[in-house]
């Protein structure tokens, strides 16, 4: 029985081990399936979106770009007709508005095509000069004054892009450019003297070596040196070509210019001289110019008659219009280089000289020269002259005058500064000087005088100014000593110390306490502090710092004593 085995069961069978179950991909499920592809899809279109925005903006910026350079091309093509136009406009102010310039303007501010339909131009502000700067308060210009303007020009492009050019316009309608390059002056190589015909020159020349294609020249003939006086001018001068229309037998001062142009800055050759073909049968006046010594006068000089007859005097007149018949005077046998008086100062004279009849010789009467000159101008003297004492710089006076009325613009003055009130001893000149300006130089603490002169120029004559009232120039106070500091009781503190040794009678001083040696916090100060007067409001058991300072007053400048400290009780 005990062989037996039970049916069905293997009794020799080992029992199976445990199985370990490992996770894998081979059983994801078809939602994890899902969100991957949804993950995927959304990177995508964020890369597309990313890629689209780049093209945007670089597209954008190209355009941009474009625009700008297409702006600022038709600004320039705009401003070009602009300063072509064959009638200079110009309004003085001030009347000068911007509907003024865009009226007359209209159609060289309009772009040229293709950009019309696009671009506008359009002047857009109006500046008036005012004698210093550009104003846009037209009040600044006296009306009917033709001084000079300052434009902006704007053009105005697609989605609101603009462009603006500011220049200036002179009263003759010009356009004022700043030029980039300066021609080289031309050379005047000789001067020809036709036979064929009278009152000519022919000037040879060569051209500037540096002068852009299609430069012009201008030739001009006068008779002074400084090319004021009966002049005649060539433009568009060709070198060896005939000058007429000069007065012949007379000695004319020559140059050419080189013109300038967009981009070109003028220049004129050295000077030379010839006598223009032909003899003349009239004086000839060579310069007219106002005199240096005499109030309400001119100095004339001419040529007489070439032949002239054994002797020959001559006469001349003045008169303030070019046909020679209001306020003349005359004066006979007048030689050439005298002073011609009696003229109204500061009235332009036209002036004329007569080579009077002489038996049978008739009187002959030159040319009108041209322009009128101005009879001397006594300048009134500067007055309401006064000083004071620099409040900032020792050694230095403030002064201050009024103008003489009848000065011209840009008038000069000089000041003269001396210890005496004759104006002769210790003196300090200054060559340019104006109101409100300092005299400086001076030796501190010494009083002076001083007198204003408007300088002379020309047509006018100087004048100084009364001599001051005395005035000390500024002097700097020694710094005052601390000789010794304590603290006799509690928040208070004594200073003692000697003042400057070159204060003026009644100085002042001012006592000033500290918490930091920088001098700049918990600070007290009292004025008028006397040498060892007790100084309180101070916090007990505080080491303080203390300054005594020499107030300033007219004339002197403040000083003030090293820092010293005081340990209040």
């Amino acid at each position: 029985m005990n062989n037996l085995r039970r049916v069905g069961v293997d009794s020799t069978r080992r029992p199976r081990p445990r199985r370990e179950y490992v996770l894998g991909d081979d059983g994801d499920t078809l939602l994890e399936v899902l969100i991957a592809l949804l993950v995927m899809s959304i990177t995508v279109v964020s890369l597309l979106v990313g890629f689209s925005t780049a093209f945007s903006a670089s597209a954008t910026h190209r355009n941009l770009a474009v625009t700008d350079t297409v702006l600022r091309s038709v600004t320039e093509e705009v401003f070009s007709a602009f300063q072509q136009v064959n009638s200079p406009v110009y309004v003085a102010c001030p009347t000068a508005t911007t509907s003024y310039y865009n009226s007359e303007l209209s159609s060289a501010l309009t772009p040229p095509s293709p950009y019309d339909t696009s671009y506008t131009g359009s002047i857009t502000q109006v500046a008036y000069w005012s004698g210093s700067n550009f104003s846009l308060d037209s009040s600044t210009c006296t009306s009917g004054s033709t001084v000079p303007q300052q434009l902006t020009l704007q053009v105005l492009g697609p989605r609101g892009a603009s462009e603006s050019t500011v220049f200036v316009i002179s009263g003759s309608g010009q356009i004022i450019v700043a030029p980039s390059v300066q021609l080289n002056a031309p050379t005047i190589s000789s001067v020809a003297t036709p036979s064929a015909t009278s009152g000519v020159l022919a000037i040879t020349y060569a051209a500037s070596s540096n002068a852009p294609s299609g430069q012009t020249y201008t030739a001009k003939a006068c008779l002074d040196s400084a090319m004021t006086l009966q002049c005649v001018s060539d433009t568009s001068y060709a070198s060896g070509s005939d000058i007429s229309g000069l007065i012949p037998g007379s000695t004319y001062y020559l140059t050419i210019s080189a013109d300038p142009s967009t981009g070109y800055l003028s220049a004129t050759s050295s000077q030379v001289s010839a006598v223009a073909t032909g003899t003349s049968s009239t004086p000839t006046v060579t310069s007219v110019t106002s005199s240096t010594t005499t109030t309400g006068a001119l100095v004339v000089s001419y040529v007489g008659l070439s032949s002239p007859p054994s002797g020959q005097t001559y006469s001349v007149q003045a008169c303030t219009d070019s046909a020679m018949s209001l306020n003349c005077v005359s004066q006979g046998s007048f030689v050439s280089g005298a002073t011609l008086g009696g003229l109204a100062a500061g009235s332009r004279y036209y002036v004329t000289v007569t080579a009077n009849s002489n038996g049978s010789t008739p009187a002959s009467t030159s040319v009108v020269a041209s322009p009128a000159k101005l009879a001397t101008v006594q300048l009134g003297a500067p007055s309401s002259i006064s000083g004071s004492p620099s409040t900032t710089t020792a050694g230095v006076i403030d002064v201050s005058f009024v103008a003489p009325t009848n000065a011209p613009s840009k008038q000069s003055y000089s000041g003269l500064a001396c210890t005496n009130i004759a104006m002769s001893t210790g003196c300090v000149s200054v060559s340019s000087i104006y109101s409100g300006a300092q005299i400086t130089g001076l030796t501190p603490g010494t009083s002076y005088y001083f007198t204003i002169s408007a300088l002379a120029s020309s047509g006018y004559l100087s004048s100084t100014s009364a001599v001051s009232n005395g005035v000390q120039a500024t002097t700097s106070l020694t710094p005052p000593s601390i000789t010794s500091t304590s603290s006799p009781s509690s928040g208070t503190a004594t200073i003692a110390y000697s003042g400057s040794s070159n204060a003026p009678s009644g100085q002042t001083y001012t006592a000033t306490a500290c918490t930091n040696v920088s001098m700049t916090l918990g600070c007290l100060s009292v004025n008028s502090y006397v040498s060892g007067a007790s100084l309180s409001g101070l916090s007990s058991a505080t080491t303080y710092y203390v300054t005594i300072s020499a107030n300033a007053s007219s004339g002197y400048l403040s000083a003030t004593s090293s820092v010293k400290s005081v340990n209040v009780q």
